[in-house]
């Protein structure tokens, strides 16, 4: 119930975490698969308790679900946590549940027939993959489930296998007609699950035209839909310092005359030491300046220390 309330109180999970490795032993393996998935949710990482269950998920392997077996590897693999023993374990039982399910996907069991989640072999691969698990007999068994189901898989849950696929540089066999029905789940897709799809099938190199052109078709949709960035407001406009922006210059405020420019010119006039006083006054150039010649010819002139005004 608070993994599905998606409950965030970091010790509360660090208490469950605890109490699970208390009663590890009594616990059914159905049970630990389920708290191992809400500690991921609740990104929990308990590695004490990761190491004890190791044990507890290799002996009872075997009575595990498909499911189960991409919950524990999924968890395993987020949190970092390696164990050769397990993986090989749980590997065999993916391996025996994937053979045994024929080509059926999830559904309500009918006379005990095991069947195969399509969310779930997605997320086993992801899992082996960020494990670094590169057995090649689990990756064809995988590639050939991948086929069988192609029909049902969804779009991101295909480009999640693929993906898998090429971060352990592993082949991916299929057929034109595999790559004639992903075509077909292209439209309407996100571009997270488009572009990694995308790159994922640059690296198989896989020819396909028509797949080729409505992926570049969907991508140059999704651009174009996707909303033009906010153009930012320059500083100067936020702080009022043009015409017709957010304020106007502040009459407090004096600026530096650099130029004799008539802006700067403008935007000095208020701030002007003279006054409205002294707005028609004019400086007398002969009382400011003394100017005499040297013995070389070169003029040197003086300036009074305070300009006289007339």
């Amino acid at each position: 119930r608070a993994q599905a309330e998606t409950l965030q109180d970091a010790t509360f999970w660090w208490a469950v975490a605890e109490r699970t490795q208390q009663l590890r032993d009594v616990l059914p393996v159905t049970d630990l698969a389920t708290v191992l998935d809400a500690l991921v949710s609740a990104t929990c990482r308990h590695t004490d308790l990761m190491k004890k269950l190791t044990r507890e998920f290799i002996d009872d392997a075997d009575k595990m679900s498909f499911m189960e077996v991409a919950v524990v590897a999924n968890a395993y693999g987020k949190f970092n946590c390696f164990s050769s023993e397990l993986l090989t374990a749980l590997v065999q039982q993916a391996k025996q549940l994937l053979a045994a399910s024929g080509n059926s996907v999830h559904q309500p069991s009918v006379g005990g027939e095991d069947t195969i989640d399509p969310q779930s072999l997605a997320v086993l691969a992801k899992a082996l993959a960020e494990l670094g698990y590169r057995n090649c007999t689990i990756w064809r068994v995988i590639n050939s489930k991948t086929v069988e189901l192609v029909d049902t898989l969804a779009f991101a849950t295909m480009s999640d296998l693929l993906v898998a696929f090429v971060k352990l540089r592993q082949e991916f066999v299929a057929d034109e007609r595999f790559w004639g029905i992903v075509a077909t789940k292209v439209p309407g897709s996100r571009m997270t699950s488009l572009c990694p799809a995308f790159f994922a099938l640059s690296q198989l190199h896989v020819s396909h035209p028509q797949l080729r052109q409505v992926f570049v078709a969907e991508i140059f949709r999704g651009l174009e839909e996707t909303p033009a960035p906010s153009i930012p407001v320059p500083f100067g406009a936020a702080i009022g310092l043009w015409e017709g922006q957010r304020g106007t210059i502040s009459e407090n405020q004096s600026l530096p005359p650099f130029t004799a420019d008539p802006l700067a010119s403008r935007l000095l006039d208020p701030w002007s030491p003279l006054g409205a006083a002294g707005k028609g006054a004019v400086v007398d150039p002969v009382a400011t300046l003394k100017e005499h010649a040297t013995e070389t010819g070169d003029i040197i002139v003086e300036w009074a220390e305070e300009a006289s005004l007339v």
